[in-house]
């Protein structure tokens, strides 16, 4: 995750798929798109606050939480 948009269209659309496609074929496995957001949400926070150089605030705006968070010196943000 990078901090970018996360809504189910985007998404969908980056499937290529409707979203109401995309809730479709979750439902069939039993699950929602928020919870496979939320799910993929806890693990990247965990990955980036493990590394141990990424702020909360950083970590929260990478994974869809807030705006990018201000900051007086160069980010630690591009990681992969």
């Amino acid at each position: 995750m990078d901090g970018g948009d996360t809504s189910i269209e985007v998404i969908a659309k980056q499937l290529g798929q409707s979203s109401r496609s995309l809730q479709r074929r979750l439902a069939d496995e039993g699950t929602r798109y928020n919870d496979v957001l939320a799910g993929i949400r806890v693990e990247f926070a965990k990955r980036y606050l493990a590394r141990g150089s990424v702020s909360a605030s950083e970590v929260a705006y990478l994974i869809g939480f807030t705006d990018r968070p201000r900051s007086s010196g160069p980010s630690s943000v591009g990681l992969a």
